[in-house]
């Protein structure tokens, strides 16, 4: 299981990182601090771009955990395969003949 800052929604646990209180840091605890900030605010988006997509993420699911690791990582597996085809979808659009390396 990956890690998770602590808050409201996940209280501090073993496997949960937690950041260090703000008084009197050192120059490394700071650092750390501040690299888990970013960690999670690049989950949150992605996050929040996937539940744009698949509009099931936005409320709570009443489901079993496993249920909902496996809700969750189905949207994230049909988003990267969606991202795929249409990418490919674009390559065979702009594909309008080249010959040495010239468009025609």
């Amino acid at each position: 299981m990956g890690k998770c800052r602590p808050d409201a929604a996940f209280p501090l646990q073993r496997h949960i990182m937690k950041p260090y209180p703000f008084k009197n840091m050192t120059r490394e605890q700071r650092i750390f601090n501040y690299r888990l900030s970013r960690g999670r605010r690049v989950v949150k988006n992605s996050f929040g771009i996937i539940a744009n997509r698949f509009r099931i993420l936005l409320h709570p699911i009443n489901f079993s955990r496993d249920k909902v690791v496996a809700i969750t990582k189905a949207c994230y597996v049909l988003h990267k395969f969606l991202l795929e085809q249409s990418h490919q979808s674009t390559i065979r659009d702009c594909d309008v003949g080249f010959e040495d390396g010239y468009i025609q």
